[in-house]
């Protein structure tokens, strides 16, 4: 007897059964014909009429209900891949920055021959906007911005190649003071941080703006503030191990005030990781903070054509190279 007068003889005797149920019993009663579970079924499903294009068609008729549209915050990456030298500088807190460290910094930058700049965050201190008690009598956002703005256009005839402005949490600030206090002006359609502070401080052409928690690369090595990340990081030996901890890539961070690099390799040493954070260029003693564990610095890396890069993690000590 052939396989499909079998299956016909099995699907009329008992036509309520269970697809599986009726394979299992033509395999176990006709081991010889029926040698594999599947192909079993599946001669039962086609004999039954359960083909691919009749569930296909079935499919087709079927209207499934579809998710409204989805408003997406995350703002696309930058890929920063021009080759050259570029200074790194975070965390200056204008106008509670340290002028010793910040001169070293760009007569070292200078004296390297660095093509680029990258400003990697809170240059800005945004005192008066900030969540914590404020000393009324000290200097406003519009002071803060005044004095950051001239040291800027001092410094950009030293660059020839490109500048970055990324936008921390301490710039940040300025948005945030609004949504407590203004919400309406945020609702502006035209408000935007990063146009708003670029035309604050002069910056033309020239400058391209990194917005807050908006991430960015170059070449290979991803580059945070460091307020985009998971807060207790510090908690973890230091910042660059943290750093890999909850990145688990290599990658770069200013924010946390100190200069630390922590290395990884796999299994087989084919791949290494590298994770480091930059030092500061602020007050090293400020009235909130006395004591700490902070260290000023700042970074020089190389970027090459394939997209690779090398680094130097430069520290600073009593406004001297250290």
């Amino acid at each position: 007897m052939r396989k499909a007068d079998l299956v016909r003889a099995a699907l009329a005797e008992a036509p309520d059964r269970p697809t599986r149920e009726i394979a299992k019993y033509l395999v176990a009663r006709y081991p010889a014909l029926f040698t594999a579970f599947e192909s079993t079924r599946d001669l039962i499903r086609y004999h039954r009429g359960e083909t691919y294009k009749d569930k296909k068609r079935a499919d087709e008729n079927t209207v499934i209900p579809r998710a409204p549209k989805a408003k997406r915050k995350t703002r696309p990456t930058i890929a920063i891949r021009k080759p050259g030298r570029y200074l790194i500088l975070s965390d200056a807190h204008f106008p509670y920055h340290d002028p010793q460290a910040i001169d070293e910094a760009i007569r070292h930058g200078i004296e390297a021959r660095c093509d680029h700049l990258i400003l990697n965050g809170d240059m800005l201190d945004a005192y008066q906007q900030s969540k914590w008690v404020r000393d009324p009598n000290a200097r406003s956002i519009d002071e803060e911005i005044k004095t950051l703005a001239g040291w800027l256009a001092d410094i950009r005839p030293h660059f020839s190649g490109d500048c970055y402005y990324k936008i921390g949490n301490h710039e940040d600030r300025i948005e945030s003071y609004l949504f407590e206090n203004a919400p309406q002006m945020i609702g502006m359609s035209k408000w935007d941080l990063c146009k708003v502070l670029a035309d604050q401080l002069g910056l033309d052409s020239s400058w391209q703006m990194i917005a807050s928690k908006q991430l960015y690369t170059l070449g290979t090595l991803n580059c945070y503030h460091g307020h985009e990340l998971p807060k207790g990081l510090v908690a973890a030996v230091n910042p660059a191990r943290g750093l890999w901890l909850r990145t688990r890539q290599t990658s770069m961070a200013g924010h946390f005030h100190q200069a630390s690099t922590h290395i990884e390799t796999s299994g087989d040493k084919r791949k290494t990781w590298v994770c480091f954070s930059t030092g500061c260029l602020c007050d090293m003693a400020p009235a909130y903070a006395l004591v700490n564990q902070w260290s000023q610095g700042f970074a020089i890396l190389d970027l090459d054509s394939r997209g690779h890069w090398k680094e130097q993690n430069i520290r600073i000590h009593e406004g001297k190279i250290w």
